[in-house]
């Protein structure tokens, strides 16, 4: 008689597929472009900026079309890092809960509606292990050869992968990677100048934020408990996390790190992180596992928490940074797209906008920022009592006041 298989893990994958979908286009339509994105759009002239201006050349100039390749990377890198797990996890039912786990994560869905180097470099991260997972070794030298070129975040997994042709005594992979580690130092510098400031405990507070706590102590444990085991697997994904993980600790101490950095190279480590744990759960009789079913239920749920931080931000004004919003996290990605549809409601498409942070945001939107107009934009707090106010602009997230401006005409 033939064994059915149950496809029932299979279904719920492609429910929390779609769930995802819906989830990040729930959160692109709340965000506004920051500054930093402006200048990526406007300013500069990288890999990321031609896409983005491509995908806003063919959808229109919006938020959904800015942001519509990063979810293409995104469900791109879902397919890869399933393949990758395919190497690592036996069980076809441990990737499933490998992949939902990676979509859920709070870097993840980041990376995925952001406009920075983080989903592309993550995307090509798995899969140039990809290619060397499956040995198309020719494949993995170019591919590495050619990201040399395209990001400085890259610089750190050559010494990963460095470290890794060492410890398996494989010359060529060595020198490829030394080669293209000294290839992007030429190519981006490298800047390591300055007086130490210590940024070690904000780079583990991002590690923190980027798995959610208890997953990231998890991450901790995984790579220490795999570097002391002589029977545990050392392979390109533990060489690539573990060793992303500790020359950007090292490297902290005297130096701001950014999430594009480290994120792609340590988030990998997942599927390492579900082999040790059920490794250790299926060891044990039904009646020990008891504190694994707790530790479980603490991870999900702070891994929930956070992910729906991410997704209903807007909530954490109210709850929060009543009176301070300027410190929520995602405040440089808010405003910008009501005050545009305020203006433009109210015929202002060209005025004098004082904040350039604000005027290349608003660009976006289609307001020009005229520096001889005598009308102009600028937030309440620097509007004086003799200016003629000739329009008020609030904003209001959760009945949280977060925004106010003033349209004033020149005397």
């Amino acid at each position: 008689m033939t064994k059915q298989i149950d496809k029932t893990p299979f279904y719920i994958l492609f429910f929390i597929c779609f769930l995802d979908l819906f989830i990040l286009f729930y959160c692109v339509s709340n965000l506004s472009i920051s500054y930093d994105e402006a200048k990526i759009f406007y300013v500069e002239n990288s890999l990321l900026s031609y896409i983005v201006r491509f995908s806003c050349k063919i959808f229109g100039q919006n938020d959904y079309a800015l942001r519509l390749p990063f979810l293409i990377f995104h469900f791109l890198s879902l397919i890869l890092f399933y393949k990758i797990s395919k190497h690592i996890l036996k069980r076809k039912n441990d990737r499933y809960v490998c992949v939902i786990l990676f979509i859920f994560l709070p870097g993840i869905l980041a990376s995925a509606i952001l406009v920075n180097e983080a989903g592309l470099v993550l995307l090509l991260t798995l899969f140039m292990i990809y290619l060397y997972q499956n040995n198309f070794l020719k494949s993995f030298y170019i591919s590495m050869f050619i990201c040399a070129f395209l990001s400085n975040s890259f610089m750190l997994f050559y010494v990963c992968v460095l470290m890794f042709g060492i410890y398996i005594k494989h010359r060529r992979i060595s020198f490829v990677a030394l080669f293209c580690f000294i290839v992007s130092i030429s190519f981006f510098g490298f800047e390591i100048d300055g007086k130490p400031k210590g940024y070690l405990l904000d780079t583990i507070g991002i590690f923190a934020a980027v798995f959610s706590p208890f997953l990231f102590l998890y991450f901790i444990y995984t790579i220490y408990r795999i570097a002391i085991k002589k029977e545990e697997d050392k392979n390109i994904v533990w060489f690539v996390s573990a060793g992303s993980f500790v020359v950007c600790a090292l490297f902290s101490i005297r130096q701001k790190l950014y999430l594009e950095d480290f994120l792609p190279f340590s988030i990998i480590a997942l599927p390492l992180m579900i082999r040790v744990f059920f490794n250790s759960y299926r060891a044990r009789l039904p009646q020990f596992r008891v504190k694994y079913k707790i530790f479980t239920t603490f991870v999900l749920f702070s891994l929930l928490f956070f992910s729906m931080l991410i997704v209903l931000n807007p909530v954490l004004y109210a709850m929060s940074f009543r009176d301070k919003p300027q410190k929520h996290f995602a405040y440089n990605y808010h405003i910008a797209k009501e005050l545009s549809i305020f203006l433009k409601e109210n015929k202002f498409e060209n005025l004098y906008i004082k904040d350039y942070k604000m005027a290349l945001r608003l660009k976006f939107y289609g307001i020009n920022n005229d520096k001889k107009s005598n009308i102009f934009l600028e937030e309440k707090k620097y509007t004086s009592k003799n200016d003629e106010i000739i329009s008020k602009f609030k904003l209001y997230k959760v009945n949280t006041l977060i925004s106010q401006y003033n349209v004033i005409k020149e005397k």
